[in-house]
């Protein structure tokens, strides 16, 4: 009991005890809205019901020096309590009640600072959160300053400041529907509550180490904590005296996955950086294969210098505007692109080896095969679906432990046994449905461009504006009006096939509607694109004429999609 201590404490106790620290490499402020509110909701439920008791969890705490108390676990649960209490402050403050709000900001939101005499708040928030926290939240309302008014660029700002509003609509509504001489008891219930009934255990640890491992045990007890936070408290855990540097690394990686809004999904990028680190790796293997492969203290400042170093790249992979790719030829970008909208993931193991390995012309190149593969697969190779994510992580973990592929022409080499070949791919392609409009679109706009002369045609999207360019159905979903001749199997069969699908622009597809082919064949004569022009060429159409279009366009389609370098 030396090492560990163990209380009970009201939650508005322990905010109102003071030196409450978040430090600067956890993460910032993360409840949604609807998190925030089940709380005020439990907390509301329970003093209604005059309950003497309610659990709120653990809070895990260490003390790395007197008069301070880092807060390891429980920061949502801290923040939004002392949120609750500001608000109730502030309507104190619009009542005019000066004592409460005395009590209020003494008792609960800030303190003296014995070293600087100065005015600090009792619970403060990591870097990219603790001055918005106090100025807009903490801060007396008589005292914020006008400009703390205008509105912040950073995501947990704007959650913490959805978060104050919410809350204060609640006790708005809650005490507009009782009388109003109730209201000043009614808020002192509320404190009372938070103060000695919103119970929780309170564990406080004398080092980070000593917090970090805890973590480990208590998940092995059932608590649940995520991978990602396995990961960081494991390292934090294991670096010793070098723990201000992997923190600060740890907090780099962290910055620059929310630059893309991942703050929730760290633990792909760990997967990924795992897998071509040690071989393939599953989302629930990430935890065991680090512990299992960063051993030591000198590991452990390899490995957070390497998350550093990697997220930069995967950051760019993710982002076709990245400054990284303004050195590379510019078809890089359409090319990230086209992945993009093809939400492909499993390719993201390789797409990583490459962004950081390569050089600009041969990425570029490595680019342009992974979104043919991507289509080949699509078409005809989603029974080899299994294999390829194996394929692509072996080759990643190649690319960065061998170094024996350096080139995109080695690449196509190690792909081409799995691959559809130009064959195989055209015959899969003559019979292809395609269900998703934005990959119809896309696959009609490189063959356009291709059928033009492009050389890029494979790595460009389609103008997604589809005001301006709709992909048409020439049998449309609604088809009995205008296609007697079809029976309902049939149309059905052929609404989805490539064949039948033609790109147009909007205004015209808005005046033919589902009309039938007659009146369809005028306008699409007039087309600008040459593979909509083909299908006018056509005196009817039916089975027959879909299956002979895609049959050209699936000689074209070889040609978009090659598996050779260029």
């Amino acid at each position: 009991m030396n090492a560990f201590n163990f209380s009970d404490r009201g939650i508005a106790d322990l905010i109102g005890g003071g030196g409450l620290h978040v430090p600067s490499h956890q993460r910032e402020y993360s409840w949604e809205l609807e998190h925030a509110l089940d709380l005020f909701h439990d907390f509301q439920n329970a003093i209604s019901k005059r309950e003497q008791s309610y659990f709120l969890g653990t809070v895990v705490l260490t003390k790395p020096k007197q008069d301070t108390l880092e807060v390891v676990d429980g920061q949502q649960r801290l923040a939004t309590t002392t949120i609750i209490l500001s608000v109730i402050r502030d309507i104190f403050v619009a009542r005019q009640e000066v004592m409460m709000v005395r009590y209020l900001e003494d008792g609960f939101l800030f303190r003296i600072d014995p070293h600087t005499e100065g005015v600090v708040p009792k619970l403060t928030l990591n870097l990219k959160d603790r001055e918005f926290f106090e100025s807009h939240i903490l801060r007396n309302p008589e005292r914020r300053k006008e400009n703390h008014r205008k509105k912040t660029n950073i995501h947990s700002n704007e959650r913490l400041a959805a978060v104050t509003r919410a809350i204060r609509g609640k006790f708005e509504d809650m005490l507009a529907a009782t009388p109003k001489p109730t209201h000043k008891d009614t808020l002192k219930e509320w404190v009372d509550f938070l103060k000695h009934n919103a119970q929780l255990i309170v564990l406080t640890i004398p080092s980070d180490r000593n917090a970090y491992r805890m973590f480990e045990t208590l998940n092995d007890r059932g608590l649940k904590v995520s991978q990602a936070d396995l990961v960081k408290n494991y390292v934090f855990g294991l670096s010793g005296d070098k723990l201000p540097q992997v923190q600060a690394k740890w907090a780099s990686m962290i910055t620059m996955m929310e630059s893309l809004g991942l703050g929730e999904d760290v633990i792909d990028y760990l997967r990924i950086l795992c897998t071509m680190f040690y071989g393939m790796t599953r989302k629930h293997q990430v935890f065991d294969v680090i512990k299992d492969n960063v051993t030591s203290e000198t590991r452990v400042v390899q490995f957070v210098h390497q998350l550093e170093e990697y997220a930069l790249d995967y950051v760019a992979m993710l982002s076709p505007d990245h400054p990284k790719w303004n050195d590379y030829p510019p078809c890089i970008r359409r090319s990230l692109r086209t992945l993009d909208l093809m939400e492909v993931s499993q390719i993201r193991y390789l797409m990583l080896a490459v962004a950081h390995y390569f050089g600009e012309l041969e990425a570029s190149r490595a680019f342009n095969l992974f979104v043919n593969w991507t289509v080949r697969f699509f078409i005809a190779g989603t029974d080899r679906l299994g294999r390829v994510d194996y394929e692509y992580a072996n080759l990643a973990h190649a690319i960065h432990s061998k170094r024996e592929i350096k080139t995109a022409a080695e690449l196509a080499k190690k792909m081409a046994p799995i691959l559809a070949g130009d064959e195989e791919f055209k015959l899969a392609f003559a019979g292809a449905r395609v269900s998703q409009a934005k990959l119809a679109r896309y696959y009609l706009d490189a063959m356009e461009r291709k059928n033009a002369g492009d050389d890029d045609a494979a790595g460009l999207v389609p103008d997604d504006d589809t005001a301006k360019v709709n992909l048409e159905h020439i049998i449309p979903l609604n088809f009995k009006a205008h296609w007697k001749d079809l029976d309902a199997e049939m149309a059905t069969s052929l609404y989805n096939r490539i064949g039948n699908m033609v790109l147009l622009s909007a205004k015209r597809n808005a005046k033919i509607g589902d009309y039938g082919f007659k009146e369809k064949r005028k306008v699409l004569a007039e087309a600008p694109f040459a593979l909509t022009k083909m299908v006018a060429k056509s005196s009817r159409w039916g089975a027959d004429e879909v299956a002979e279009r895609q049959l050209e366009l699936a000689e074209i389609a070889a040609k978009t999609w090659p598996l050779t370098v260029k």
